[in-house]
């Protein structure tokens, strides 16, 4: 279980982890395109950290 929790913890500080090195190489505007997908990834990964935390508080 702890390993999964790290997982999405990673994954869910990837999108801001992106931005930044993207912003390093490009200043300039953040691809919208880009912005859509880290909006999900940040949704997905609050969905399976709050599964993970109700399976945790139940075992």
């Amino acid at each position: 279980m702890v390993r999964t929790t790290c997982n999405s913890t990673a994954a869910a500080e990837y999108p801001q982890v992106c931005k930044a090195l993207f912003r390093r190489q490009r200043p300039g505007a953040y691809p919208a395109d880009l912005a859509a997908r880290e909006e999900a990834l940040k949704q997905l990964c609050s969905v399976s950290l709050d599964i993970i935390s109700l399976l945790s508080a139940t075992s």
